[in-house]
């Protein structure tokens, strides 16, 4: 295997326009000879050591660390596939100011609605890509993928949830970066980690799958919390609800994706949701951003027609066999990984945790499964970043 690869973390709470693919330049840029997946690298900026432990200071407890690097970050541009046609995606490359050879760690981010946190942006606040810094600050190269519909890709709608997208748009930015560090010398080791947090869990999930059935890469290990990875049983859960649901308009988003994705569905809203509810949902033209719930009915018994709840209940539902192609639960990996879950979590149930790590443990996986007690979706994040952290720590060398 290569020595050279890697991204981290997310604090936030759940926190493409196709473009030509020759490479064009900038005086931060640089043009990339020929490669598979890479089309550019341009310098955002660099980000100094005490700046960072000012951000660290206030996710991590005193005692993590007591030594931080100055820190670049790089847009990386690079080819994916959407469609059926290869367009450009984006994501971020955070390269600390060392000498050492690091591990790498592929972070992948959760649900964004605020376009100025995506991650090749690179703002410094409460959000990933400053996450990713305080990681790469000490000692680690991280990269971020925007995904599709974020960053150079933002005109396109972003693929919710959808397994085999989010998979293939973060592996392809592995690539791309593994690419831009082998022509800038950059050295590293052959230690990855991966990780992510809602979303970003999910994404982490099927990042690994692809990597290991589709690749030679090795990851070292995978930490992943809070993601929706049985969508199977989560929806049955939710269907099953007779109760306002928090995270409904999500949830709506993923049927909305999935409605827009699979032929077999294509479906109005008036067929899936009760009126007044289908003409407010209709009238969305960006799911991405849209802030506008008022008014929304989030009781699934109410919500939902009819008829979608007895066909939800069927054997034979179209939209169940649609969800199931995104599942990430019951497969068997080879990498060791961790599983964290706030076990007050209302927003991604913990039985989609619980459900993954007894299907993977049952198949021999190495797994273990850390439930934060009393943590919900927000206060689960944290706790996350840090175990996930230290885990990392213990590993690289």
């Amino acid at each position: 295997m290569p020595t050279k690869f890697f991204a981290l973390l997310f604090f936030l709470f759940l926190f493409a326009c196709q473009k030509d693919s020759s490479p064009t330049v900038s005086e931060n840029e640089t043009e990339i000879p020929t490669f598979d997946y890479l089309v550019s690298a341009s310098k955002i900026k660099e980000v100094s050591s005490s700046s960072i432990a000012v951000f660290a200071g206030l996710f991590l407890p005193e005692d993590f660390t007591s030594s931080f690097n100055n820190v670049t970050g790089y847009q990386i541009i690079y080819k994916t596939p959407y469609g059926g046609e290869t367009i450009e995606a984006s994501g971020l490359l955070l390269v600390p100011n060392s000498t050492d050879a690091l591990p790498l760690i592929s972070f992948q981010h959760g649900t964004l609605t605020d376009l100025s946190n995506t991650p090749s942006a690179f703002k410094l606040d409460r959000n990933e890509a400053t996450i990713g810094a305080i990681a790469a600050s000490i000692g680690y190269v991280v990269m971020l993928p925007d995904y599709i519909g974020y960053g150079v890709s933002e005109d396109l709608p972003h693929p919710y949830e959808v397994g085999e997208s989010l998979g293939t748009v973060s592996l392809d930015m592995l690539r791309a970066a593994l690419e831009y560090l082998e022509t800038e010398e950059i050295n590293h080791t052959d230690k990855l980690f991966l990780a992510g947090y809602s979303e970003g869990g999910y994404a982490t999930m099927a990042l690994l799958q692809q990597l290991e059935q589709t690749t030679s890469l090795e990851v070292t290990h995978a930490s992943l919390g809070a993601g929706a990875y049985n969508k199977t049983g989560f929806s049955e859960a939710i269907f099953q609800k007779d109760e306002p649901l928090t995270f409904m308009t999500t949830y709506l988003w993923v049927l909305h994706t999935y409605n827009t994705l699979y032929s077999e569905l294509n479906r109005s809203w008036s067929a899936l949701v009760n009126a007044p509810y289908a003409a407010q949902l209709e009238a969305i033209s960006d799911w991405k951003t849209h802030a506008d719930w008022s008014g929304l009915e989030t009781n699934p018994q109410v919500l939902f027609t009819a008829d979608l709840l007895a066909e939800f209940n069927s054997e034979n539902s179209p939209l169940k066999r649609a969800i199931a192609k995104n599942d990430l639960h019951n497969w068997a990996p080879k990498t060791p990984l961790t599983l964290f879950h706030g076990t007050a979590d209302d927003f991604v149930f913990p039985l989609n945790s619980e459900t993954t790590f007894e299907a993977m443990r049952n198949q021999g996986v190495q797994i273990d499964y850390i439930s934060l007690e009393g943590k919900n979706h927000q206060t689960a994040v944290l706790p996350y970043i840090e175990q996930t952290l230290r885990l990392f720590e213990q590993l690289k060398n």
